[in-house]
């Protein structure tokens, strides 16, 4: 087991933070919603998981097969997480009808159907607002023994190209909307295409692995590197604000959910300029509260997902109330990312195995 990297919690936790605030949609997310470009805390968030992974797993001491448990174990427990929360939202959505008619357009299958919304949404199909993340990591927690193997076997190359070709069918293809307008499913498909957005675990894996089964060390850049990274992030920033125009016909380029090319090249400068900073930084380095988040991602995004739902009515009326009362409002619902905290630090202990990290998987 390796020590754990407090910078990687840390940098987690305030990922965490910022989807948050994006997510609540009111005036700090409009200091938080990509600010440095068109690169958002999702994007960096996808990328210190597959790095997380890459570095933890024991890939060289354990058989295969062991893997293959892990990865399994992971995903299964990522799935119960999406699956409880599904059932929650779905119980406040039964017993009440005001929560029911707020929810109308962001949680329900298009039928408005209870039973359609819940089944659907079991078997990864339906994906209502902010629940189309975690049915993502589940495919990619399956998929890591295989990727990380290729890694072992030498295949880095093969399986960089392999990924951007599947990227790039991703700008054309986007599985599940593709396949519920063809069987006509009536059901809300998620912002992020999986075709593309796989490129971006690979690449943190890639990334991870080099680190600590290489000996690279990523604070060496080539001549010029830097300054390029710099360059473009800072062109990039410049549009993001509109402070300077890029034709019409280039914005589809730059867009979210297939990550666009121009919004792929944002996101690797944004990645190199970050892992110069980072390697330059102790490992030691913590930032207590945010550490503590980072820690318990997988129960904290969660509980965000919950807490926005469960909140939205509210939040609406705070915000007719003004900017003050609204930030303040925004501000209590942040701090409140701790009770998940507090809540598996005191009982995670008590929680099954089954329903555990696997033992080569609990550190950084």
């Amino acid at each position: 087991m390796i020590s754990r990297d407090l910078r990687l919690d840390s940098l987690r936790g305030i990922l965490l933070v910022i989807m948050t605030f994006n997510h609540l949609r009111g005036d700090i997310s409009q200091l938080t919603s990509e600010p440095f470009g068109f690169v958002s805390a999702a994007e960096g968030f996808v990328l210190l998981s597959a790095y997380t992974a890459a570095i933890t797993w024991k890939r060289d001491v354990i058989p295969f097969t062991s893997m293959l448990s892990v990865g399994f174990r992971r995903a299964w427990k990522i799935y119960k997480y999406h699956a409880v929360l599904l059932l929650f939202l779905g119980s406040v959505a039964l017993a009440s009808n005001t929560y029911a008619r707020y929810w109308e357009e962001m949680f329900f299958t298009t039928d408005a159907s209870l039973l359609h919304t819940i089944s659907a949404g079991l078997v990864l199909v339906h994906q209502p607002m902010f629940c189309d993340i975690l049915p993502m990591y589940v495919i990619f927690s399956l998929a890591t023994p295989f990727l990380l193997r290729a890694l072992q076997s030498g295949y880095i190359h093969s399986l960089l190209l392999a990924s951007a070709v599947v990227w790039l069918f991703g700008q054309w293809v986007h599985p599940i909307p593709d396949m519920d307008m063809a069987f006509e499913w009536d059901v809300r498909t998620g912002l992020f295409n999986l075709l593309s957005w796989q490129l971006l675990w690979v690449v943190g894996l890639v990334i991870g692995f080099m680190h600590a089964h290489q000996g690279i060390n990523f604070s060496i850049r080539p001549p010029g590197m830097i300054a390029t990274a710099f360059g473009l992030v800072l062109v990039c920033f410049l549009v993001r604000h509109e402070i300077y125009a890029l034709p019409t016909s280039i914005l589809p380029h730059l867009q979210k959910p297939t990550i666009g090319v121009l919004r792929l090249l944002n996101v690797c400068a944004q990645l190199i300029l970050a892992l110069y900073i980072l390697t330059a930084l102790p490992r030691s380095l913590n930032l207590p509260w945010f550490s503590s988040l980072g820690r318990y991602s997988l129960q904290v995004f969660t509980y965000h997902v919950f807490i926005i739902y469960l909140t939205f009515p509210a939040t609406w009326r705070f915000s007719r109330m003004g900017s003050v009362a609204e930030i303040a409002f925004h501000v209590a619902i942040v701090a409140s990312l701790t009770i998940p905290v507090w809540l598996y630090g005191r009982y995670g202990k008590y929680v099954p195995r089954s329903l555990s990290l696997p033992k080569s998987n609990r550190e950084n």
